[in-house]
């Protein structure tokens, strides 16, 4: 990952799901997806960011209430991805 300070929250993001423990299955399944979701558009050098932006949006609306921490860590990656064009 080009980005060292993406690299830093997406470990900080993973561990924080990991410190929240047993997810039920529809948060585990869009975390995954927004994780897979976000390597794949870094690693790409033709962007078209619609559909991470807009599931990233999605994972954070899921997890507002119920997981502070872990919201506020998805808004630092929504707002470097922002800046990174993606």
């Amino acid at each position: 990952m080009k980005n060292p300070r993406l690299a830093e929250l997406l470990s900080e993001l993973h561990a924080e799901v990991n410190h929240l423990g047993t997810l039920d299955a529809a948060s585990q399944s869009k975390i995954e997806a927004m994780f897979q979701q976000i390597e794949s558009q870094v690693n790409q050098t033709e962007r078209d960011s619609s559909d991470t932006r807009e599931q990233l949006h999605e994972t954070i609306i899921h997890f507002e209430v119920t997981h502070p921490t872990l919201t506020h860590v998805l808004n630092q990656i929504s707002s470097m991805l922002s800046s990174m064009g993606i």
